[in-house]
């Protein structure tokens, strides 16, 4: 097993089983990790595997579970904000679109 995600201390000893559960998903690959295993465990084990999206998944759902923030407004909404100046493409027939 790769020893790269050992020592990850912002990680709980929380089942991953339970948090992916919790969050309603499930990754593609099959793990051989018991289901009470830690995030570190499974983390190496999908690395082992070469399941880059499934180890994304599941970074991102452990971030969102054990990350406190008071925002969660998706990027791309941050960026429309009303300040923001309509795109226009030059060379284009099609206008901005008017803000509502």
């Amino acid at each position: 097993m790769s020893e790269r995600f050992q020592g990850l201390v912002k990680f709980p000893t929380v089942p991953v089983a339970k948090l992916l559960s919790q969050c309603n998903v499930t990754l593609m690959t099959r793990l051989d990790a018991p289901a009470n295993a830690p995030a570190d465990v499974v983390l190496a084990e999908l690395d082992q595997k070469g399941a880059l999206v499934d180890l994304l998944r599941l970074l991102a759902e452990l971030h969102s579970v054990f990350t406190p923030s008071t925002n969660h407004t998706p990027i791309l909404l941050k960026m429309a904000s009303p300040r923001a100046k309509p795109l226009s493409i030059p060379g284009s027939k099609s206008t901005p679109m008017a803000s509502h």
